[in-house]
Formats: structure tokens, sequence, C-alpha cells
């Protein structure tokens, strides 16, 4: 089997390592335009962090392994996979220029009883499009299947999860189900594009929607003077009916975006609604930067240096994904309104360069974050951040110095609130 996966992002890379896990004589290819990606994936560094990735990447020197940037001749491919962005434009509509333009690079790739796979986000109906625009002919089987891992444990849960497929013919739904069953014992059919193109939005409005009923709740305890996480903590204490997420920020890829996709699928249909959670999440964001920005008025004479604390969209699972990231609007906004100030970050899981690249200055270690500080903001809720001995860490800071921490990670009891502030939104 011939297998060609176009995009080797978060969802290529782990979708790559669980096919070269499991397809042991299958030759696979992966194609992505990033030259310095491609390097990397050939000195076996991977874009994404996750807990024993590398184990998947086994077959080291074979010849049934390639990473490339382009073709240099009319290879065919049993299976062609795309995975690549589908990202928002200014007016938070989605922009798929990279995947018709993949897709038109990779046709020729394709042969009369190939499977061409859509694993990409996408607005509903764009499979119906993309025969239309692409494929006036029968050329070739369809299916669109979508990721729907955690990135952290995207491996792991591509052969747990139930994969969506959606099929419109007989043969395009053996191929897809042949492949997939490859990888999952659990498998959903839909008889259409439509329905998994929606799922896939709809899972992640749902959860977006969840965790905006939590900062809801935050921005009025905060208005009350009610601390938010301990009362979510003992509205939940043994009432499974409840199940109420704690506050934090929300971004990433997939839920600052999804949302607003599946609105997008429905302005031609007359459909009158609003995304509420994205209203709220990104109200939950400002008013803590507002905080922020306040506290470093009242002391800019002060104040001529910040330190961040995890810079990553999510914390659990662990990953070193900053897209669409909550911190880079904190650091943004920041930036604008204070330039003169410096912003150190230390984040576990992120390179140095890409610190760098927000024009900010990377930390050795964690207890840097506090070293000299006036003001330290907590973005992460890591693990590793969880865990620190926050009392006796704070006392590496100035009298009289505040810490920001937006998942409020720590119990008040722990800090020693004579020689500093410790905030956040609903407490």
């Amino acid at each position: 089997m011939k297998i060609l996966i176009v995009g080797l992002g978060y969802v290529g890379t782990t979708l790559f390592a669980a096919i070269q896990s499991k397809f042991k004589n299958s030759y696979i290819v992966g194609l992505d335009k990033s030259n310095i990606l491609i390097n990397n994936f050939k000195k076996y560094s991977y874009p994404t962090y996750e807990i024993n990735l590398k184990k998947y990447f086994r077959l080291k020197n074979s010849n049934k392994l390639n990473f490339i940037t382009k073709f240099k001749d009319k290879e065919k491919f049993d299976y062609v996979i795309i995975c690549v962005g589908t990202p928002l434009n200014q007016n938070k509509e989605i922009n798929n220029s990279i995947l018709f333009k993949s897709i038109k690079q990779v046709k020729k790739n394709l042969h009369k009883n190939s499977l061409l796979i859509i694993r990409s986000s996408v607005k509903v109906g764009t499979m119906e499009l993309i025969k239309k625009k692409f494929f006036k002919k029968n050329f070739c089987s369809f299916a669109y299947c979508p990721e729907r891992t955690i990135e952290g444990n995207a491996v792991k849960e591509i052969m747990k999860l139930p994969q969506l497929i959606g099929t419109e013919d007989k043969i395009s739904k053996l191929k897809a189900n042949l492949f997939f069953s490859k990888l999952t014992k659990k498998i959903i059919n839909f008889n259409s594009y439509k329905e998994p193109e929606f799922v896939k939005l709809m899972d992640n409005y749902h959860r977006d929607t969840k965790f905006a009923f939590a900062n809801e709740i935050s921005i009025i305890c905060d208005k009350l003077g009610i601390n938010a996480k301990n009362l979510i903590q003992k509205a939940n204490y043994e009432f499974k009916r409840n199940n109420i997420p704690f506050p934090g920020p929300v971004g990433g890829p997939c839920l600052s975006k999804d949302p607003y996709i599946l609105m997008n699928s429905i302005k031609k249909n007359n459909l009158k609604t609003k995304i509420y959670s994205r209203d709220t999440n990104e109200n939950f964001v400002n008013l803590f930067i507002n905080k922020i920005l306040r506290e470093i008025q009242l002391k800019k004479n002060n104040i001529s240096k910040i330190s961040i604390l995890g810079i990553t969209f999510k914390g659990k699972p662990d990953t070193n994904d900053i897209r669409n990231s909550t911190a880079i609007t904190i650091i943004n906004k920041i930036k604008k309104k204070f330039p003169k100030i410096k912003i150190y970050i230390y984040d576990k899981f992120v390179d140095n360069n890409e610190i760098k690249k927000l024009n900010c200055l990377p930390l050795k270690k964690v207890e840097d974050c506090f070293t000299r500080f006036d003001l330290c903001i907590i973005h992460g809720n890591n693990n590793y951040i969880k865990n620190l001995n926050i009392n006796k860490i704070s006392n590496k800071m100035k009298k009289n110095s505040i810490i920001y921490d937006i998942w409020n990670n720590f119990n008040l009891k722990n800090i020693n609130i004579e020689k500093i502030l410790y905030k956040g939104v609903g407490f």
C-alpha cells in the first residue's frame, strides 16, 4: 500500500506516526512545503510535543519512510490524506486556499483506484465543493474523515477513539473502512460528507460552550467578590449532574476557530444565530488583560520588566503548541500599551527560538519567573506549574509584587500574602 500524507503539522505528524506503526509493509510519504520541517523530520525531530512520540517513528534508515517538499515525478498513491491547516481570515471566515492548493498539487498523484481523504477542519459542504471544483469526472474515491484527537495524546487516541467516515458511494466506504480499521476498532460511518463535517465542528463548539459557561460564572464572581474556583469545586462535589469545568483561557487552533467555521456554514441559509461561547471566552481574557494593564499603569514607573509562566494554549496534556494561544493576545496588548516594558517567558515545552519570535526573552528555569520581578503572569495550568511550592518560590519576588494567575492554580492559604498580591479573574 502506498500512502501520502499532505501537511506535517500537529495533525499530519501524529497520523503519520500512527500509520507507520500499524502499516508494517506500506510505503509512506510525508509532504510539507516547509524545508525546515522536512529537514527536522529527517533528523528525527518532530514539530509536536507528545510523550513517546518518537517510538512510533522507529523505522530509521528505512526506504519505506520519506519526507519531501515536492515531487520530482508523477508518483501514484493508493491513499492520499490531506491534513493541512484551514485558518480564519480577519473577518473570522475560513480560508481554504492552502487546502485547495494542496488538492490541486497532489491531483496528479491519484489513480482511478485511489482514495482521497480530507482530514482538515472544513465548512459544511466543502467536500461537495472540492469534487465540483477539482474532480468534475469520477476520477477517484473520496472520504471525509476528520481528526478529533487531543494534542499531547493524539497517537494513542487515533488508535482508540472512533473514526468518523463520510462517504457517498460503496467503494469509497469500503476503502476508507479498510484503511482506518488498521488503526482503530471503532468506526462510525455516514452516508454523506456533510454529517461528519458538521460533527467535527459541533464537537469543538460544544467544548468551547462548556468552558464559556465556567468563564461567565467567573466573570460574575469577579464582580461579586466570590472565589469562582472554590464555588465550582463545592458545587460539583458528589453532584455528578454538574461536572462544571474550572474557568480559564480558551484558545488553540481548534476551539478558537471551529465555532466560527460552523457559523460560516449556515450563513447562506438565512439562519440567525450567535456564537456566545467565543464572545464569552474572549471577554474573559480581555477582563484579565485589562486588570494587568491597570496594574502596570498604576506602577508604570516601577515596572520595567514582567515575566510570563506558560504560553501554550493548554496544559493538559502537555503540548508545545502556541497557535492561537491567549498568551499571545496578552503579550501583544501589553507591548502595544507599554512598548518599553521587557517581557520574559518560561515554558517547559516551548523552544526558546519560538519565544524570541514573539520579541520576548526566554528564561532558563521556572524559578526565574519570580526572581526579582515585580509582576509575574501565570498563563499555564501544566502540572509542573501546579506542583510548584508557590509560597517558597514567590518569596524570590520583591515586596509588594504581584502574581496574576489566570487559572487560579494555587490556594491563597499557601501564599505569603503579606509580601505579594495574588490575583486573577473570579477570585
